[in-house]
């Protein structure tokens, strides 16, 4: 549990994925408890079978701002296992702050209508990324892997660092 709650010291890899788990498990509780509480349906409607648009930009907000405040609730344990985790790689505690823009961008966007437009596919009214949507995907994708490769697959510094031990040596 402390490893949710301080940004000093070092996790090795097999705990940031446990933390990373963890959050994902409350995370999903979390965001369907309260899209359950406020009447949100599980599964999204894009539109009626003769291609007339639904309640999806009302539903699509709703959900924008669960996932906003799933994300507020848990901003602190997140930036504290991917600070533990920077610690472990010897980087700077500061890059922690980029592994927030993905989750910022998605967010704010969808919560704004701009990142889709709703279109006739085959007489089917579906969601579809605009300018902005594609640059925030892209910007998610390469922060998203840069996340993946720097905390969750390359090994932190062997020995101890101005961080502390190295975990993998306790």
């Amino acid at each position: 549990m402390d490893k949710f709650l301080g940004f000093q010291g070092r996790i090795g890899r097999g705990r940031w994925w446990l933390g990373i788990l963890a959050l994902l498990v409350v995370s999903l509780a979390l965001y369907f408890a309260l899209a359950f509480a406020f009447g949100l349906p599980m599964v999204m409607s894009f539109g009626t079978p003769d291609g007339q648009p639904t309640a999806f930009t009302t539903d699509n907000r709703t959900a924008s701002v669960i996932g906003l405040v799933v994300t507020i609730a848990l901003i602190y344990p997140s930036l504290s296992l991917s600070a533990q985790r920077l610690n472990d790689r010897n980087r700077p505690t500061g890059l922690v702050w980029f592994t927030l823009l993905p989750s910022v961008l998605n967010l704010v966007t969808g919560f704004l209508g701009v990142s889709y437009v709703m279109t006739q596919i085959n007489g089917i009214t579906v969601p579809q990324p605009t300018l902005t949507g594609w640059i925030v995907n892209g910007i998610t994708l390469v922060i998203g892997l840069w996340i993946l490769i720097d905390l969750g697959i390359l090994r932190g510094t062997r020995g101890p660092n101005r961080n502390g031990p190295d975990p993998l040596e306790k």
